[in-house]
């Protein structure tokens, strides 16, 4: 949930967003009470993405999400790039 597949998803990302693609892109995060602490693959996904350009956010909260995956959705039709949301892996069991 936090390191190969997301680098992976790197090249076509960057790809997409530098021919206007508008694409959105969800990854899981380990839980938030293990957030920075380095594990066997793990990765900090938002500055991977951030550092190719990319719009990125780490969900911190179960009520975030839908008013980030909204937010994520108008940047990606207007702005016609790519937005990634990494969603922690206790945040997708949340009822």
């Amino acid at each position: 949930t936090s390191g190969p597949g997301a680098t992976n998803l790197t090249t076509g990302l960057m790809d997409a967003a530098l021919d206007r693609v508008p694409v959105i892109a969800v990854t899981g995060l380990k839980p938030r009470a293990g957030m920075h602490y380095s594990e066997f693959q793990d990765v900090d996904q938002s500055r991977l993405f951030a550092a190719g350009g990319l719009n990125s956010t780490d969900v911190p909260a179960p009520e975030a999400l839908a008013p980030l995956l909204r937010d994520a959705i108008s940047t990606a039709v207007t702005r016609r790039t790519c937005v990634h949301l990494a969603i922690p892996v206790d945040v997708q069991a949340a009822p």
